[in-house]
């Protein structure tokens, strides 16, 4: 009787756990809507004790709105299986513990990638490290003061270094910057 149950009850439990899988990133493809992405599924213990086999499975990427990103090959990711049914898998998080940021307080939050490049919402401030440079397209304001421990180029023109053309001695005023 037992042995009946457990036999009726087999496809039931291999669905269940089916359903959330550990995965590898393998392929990126972010030129659709949703990005879809290659895994490899970890292998599922089996009754018997062994490992079983890893599969490979085509998923969609649900990201959170206003943030996106592109893994590298090896990244994890957890994916839900929908119905239990892996070929209808959906990832629902993707990280990657080689570049990881570490050692955040609590309640700080950062934007970071492979390169070095982050922007960390501190206790004390932002701080964004941009080791390859950083651009501004549009208008600014700074509202405060902006401290500057190089130069400030403007138009071509260096604030530190310009000459002005007309300068005359006594209250007149020079002409514009050279």
């Amino acid at each position: 009787m037992i042995r009946a149950v457990n036999k009726l009850l087999e496809p039931v439990r291999r669905q269940v756990r089916n359903t959330i899988a550990r995965a590898v990133v393998s392929l990126v493809d972010d030129s659709s809507a949703l990005q879809r992405v290659q895994v490899q599924l970890m292998a599922l213990p089996q009754p018997d004790g062994s490992a079983g086999a890893e599969s490979a499975a085509a998923s969609e990427v649900f990201q959170h709105y206003g943030f996106t990103s592109v893994a590298h090959d090896g990244a994890e990711a957890v994916q839900v299986a929908v119905g239990g049914v892996r070929a209808h898998g959906l990832v629902i998080a993707i990280d990657d513990r080689r570049y990881r940021l570490t050692g955040l307080a609590e309640g700080e939050v950062a934007l970071y990638d492979d390169l070095g490049q982050v922007v960390h919402l501190t206790r004390n401030g932002i701080v964004i490290a941009a080791p390859l440079g950083w651009t501004v397209n549009g208008n600014g304001t700074v509202n405060g003061t902006l401290t500057v421990s190089d130069d400030v180029v403007a138009g071509g023109i260096s604030l530190k270094s310009h000459l002005h053309g007309g300068v005359q001695p006594g209250s007149g005023q020079s002409g514009k910057p050279l």
